[in-house]
């Protein structure tokens, strides 16, 4: 959730421009959006707990409460509750495969976002599992060209690029053009799209063998997503 304290309104509205004049005093308007951010989703992940621990007891539909706690530890990894978030979409994996089957959307959301909250801890090995397993899922259930199997195998190219090792950076490289390539005949203009393109052309240029034709190439897709992300 994004808070702007200056869309806020008041009783009058010639009191606006005072209390907003105190606020750029005294704390500033980022530090207090800031604290309005924290204490907002810190409500929110009280509700949540409340509400799912309520679903469980009237005994709801398994997707009701797949889909909440899902919201539920996004909101905890946004936080920075880290390790909670991990132990939330581990059982959120485990209910979702025993319910829903290992192959339902919902069970392979709950692990790739897994293996987006182990990269986020800097457990690198075993997020790269994760999305390994998530990818070969998708591609069995979904197909190569299916938005979230083009989805890990972004994500799977980008964990590999941050890795010193060149058989990695090879791999990521292929994976990266994959990507790019399935999304460029999906979805030309979407802002994934150009964000692996963004991610390709930084894989191209930070790689130690880069050849100048790399460069190049790496130059252009720079040029291609920046100009339409901007």
């Amino acid at each position: 959730c994004e808070i702007d304290i200056r869309k806020a309104q008041a009783t009058h509205q010639s009191d606006v421009a005072t209390i907003l004049s105190e606020v750029d005093l005294n704390p500033g308007p980022k530090s207090i959006n800031e604290t309005v951010q924290l204490q907002v989703r810190s409500w929110l992940i009280q509700q949540a707990h409340l509400f799912l621990a309520e679903l469980k007891a009237e005994g709801a539909a398994v997707i009701r409460q797949c889909h909440l706690q899902d919201s539920l530890a996004r909101l905890l990894r946004e936080q920075g509750n880290l390790e909670e978030a991990e132990q939330q979409f581990l059982l959120l994996r485990d209910t979702c495969a025993e319910h829903l089957g290992p192959a339902h959307p919902m069970t392979l959301q709950s692990l790739n976002q897994l293996g987006v909250t182990l990269a986020k801890l800097q457990r690198l090995d075993e997020a790269r599992e994760v999305h390994r397993l998530v990818l070969t899922q998708r591609r069995k259930t979904f197909g190569d060209q299916h938005e979230d199997t083009l989805q890990s195998v972004s994500n799977l190219a980008v964990l590999l690029s941050q890795s010193l090792d060149p058989a990695y950076r090879i791999k990521a490289k292929k994976l990266f053009f994959r990507a790019v390539q399935g999304r460029r005949a999906k979805a030309p203009t979407h802002p994934s799209t150009f964000y692996t393109i963004s991610c390709l052309a930084k894989c191209l240029t930070d790689d130690p063998g880069a050849t100048a034709d790399d460069l190049k190439e790496a130059e252009a897709l720079h040029k291609e997503a920046t100009n339409e992300l901007l």
